[in-house]
């Protein structure tokens, strides 16, 4: 039999525990592919569901065995996400194979996606970068490429069903709101509202009567009849209070009895109100510091902190950067009807960024490289020329298209064990590239045993980031 050839494979990305969500899955992806497929969804011995392509049919129908040897079936056995390069001799057409296990939210493998794809219809790199199955989560994906924020999804998959309040912080533009509407899409509130408001946005004078409403005659100006506040419109559902650092210390009182009582006093009123509201907090600031310098207060701190959340930066989720620049691009040319495409070079300068200004810097260059490059294909003179007119903020974005590196030294470190970090990383940076260990090693001019013995010396097969094939 032709051998199948496994060129990827990477962590479980999608966690459910009702068998009729598998299959809804399986409609969905099947809309939302680009190209023709045929996708199916197993438990742990049959198909739930099978749904071909207009063009393909592997003659496969529902209750038929796993085959053994397919994709679908090798992601169960292994608990990985593995991509297969199926040979014409097995199905009468070379594809595509692609097999994610579905765990539960205890961690227990319950069965596998698969997808397949006609070789001719999608090159291995263009399926690659159009996966965006990370996070799938009531229609929407997200894309958690890095171990970090991989254990935060699955955190957020864990307390999702809870009413526990939970305190979101990291710096400006990391993503606190795409955490907190996973917490409410994946809870018992889904169905319910789900709010943002901007503490830090809304003038003082004007926030209490945002949040809590008002009654009709409360204050010069009132509107007739009164006002429903923020929190009301959230009954049942899901609020986030984004910069909660910026309450004043007046608000933190009542917005922590809110919490405490789940009664509200509108301004002006004199009975309570019954609310039901799960309430979520996001800071990009630290508030231990501000407690110490009292202006925010323990108490509210303490009933915030239930849960606490930690989102790292964007230049310490090196893993998460390509993946969001492809997926970008992709937003983008949807937008403006465009064929843009981010060029290898230009892909390893955006990795090497520091990304001050996180994913909220990185949305806004990709759209401006997007805007001003005429060629379809950006490319690193396109990047050099946005730094130099138009990104003076830029300044720490490396680029070199010859060789492709930067070095920076701080401290000097014996040779032998310079020429091991660099060995080590070049490796790391060309594998996460290329994922096929032949193409890496013609890449680099070495030996394919050469590229597998260094791999295996650095231990970068542990990564999950692909199979020696």
């Amino acid at each position: 039999m032709a051998k199948q050839e496994v060129i990827y494979m990477e962590n479980c990305l999608i966690s459910f525990d009702n068998p009729n969500q598998l299959i809804n899955l399986a409609e969905t992806i099947h809309q939302l592919m680009p190209v023709d497929c045929m996708i199916g969804v197993t438990n742990l011995s049959k198909f739930l569901t099978y749904i071909p392509g207009k063009n393909i049919d592997a003659n496969l129908r529902r209750g038929a065995t796993i085959r053994k040897g397919d994709a679908i079936d090798a992601s169960l056995l292994r608990k990985e996400k593995i991509v297969m390069e199926v040979p014409k001799e097995i199905y009468g057409f070379p594809f595509y194979g692609v097999g994610i296990p579905i765990g539960d939210n205890r961690d227990n493998i319950i069965g596998s996606l698969g997808i397949g794809i006609n070789k001719k219809e999608l090159s291995f790199k263009n399926l690659y970068e159009n996966s965006e199955l990370t996070g799938k989560s009531a229609g929407t994906f997200y894309i958690f490429e890095d171990p970090a924020m991989k254990r935060i999804y699955n955190l957020c998959l864990r307390i999702a069903p809870y009413n526990s309040t939970v305190l979101i912080t990291g710096e400006s533009g990391v993503g606190k709101e795409v955490i907190a509407k996973i917490i409410h899409e994946h809870s018992l509130r889904s169905q319910g509202t789900f709010l943002q408001i901007n503490c830090g946005a809304i003038p003082i004078n004007l926030l209490e009567s945002e949040l809590f409403g008002y009654e009709q005659g409360a204050f010069t100006g009132a509107r007739k009849g009164g006002k429903i506040g923020i929190i009301e419109k959230c009954h049942n559902g899901t609020l986030l209070l984004d910069e909660i650092a910026d309450l004043s210390l007046e608000l933190q009182v009542k917005l922590l009895r809110v919490i405490q009582e789940q009664e509200i006093l509108r301004v002006g009123a004199t009975n309570k109100s019954k609310i039901n509201v799960r309430f979520l907090a996001a800071t990009n600031k630290n508030l231990q510091e501000m407690i110490d310098k009292k202006v925010f207060r323990n108490d509210l701190f303490y009933r915030l902190n239930v849960i606490p959340i930690h989102i790292p930066p964007l230049r310490k989720r090196k893993d998460d950067i390509i993946p969001l620049a492809l997926s970008t691009i992709k937003k983008i040319n949807k937008k403006y009807g465009t064929k843009k495409e981010l060029n290898k070079d230009v892909l390893s300068a955006l990795r090497n960024y520091a990304w001050p200004g996180n994913i909220r810097e990185m949305e806004n260059l990709i759209e401006r490289l997007a805007v001003i490059t005429d060629e379809d294909i950006i490319g690193i003179d396109e990047l050099a020329f946005c730094r130099a007119n138009l990104g003076s903020d830029m300044d720490n974005l490396h680029l070199d298209s010859k060789s492709g590196i930067n070095i920076e030294i701080f401290n000097p470190i014996p040779y032998k064990e310079a020429v091991e970090v660099l060995e080590k990383n070049l490796l790391a940076a060309t594998l996460s590239m290329y994922p096929s260990v032949r193409k890496t090693a013609k890449v680099l001019g070495v030996s394919h045993p050469t590229v597998v013995r260094k791999a295996n010396q650095y231990q970068l097969i542990k990564n999950g980031k692909y199979i020696i094939d």
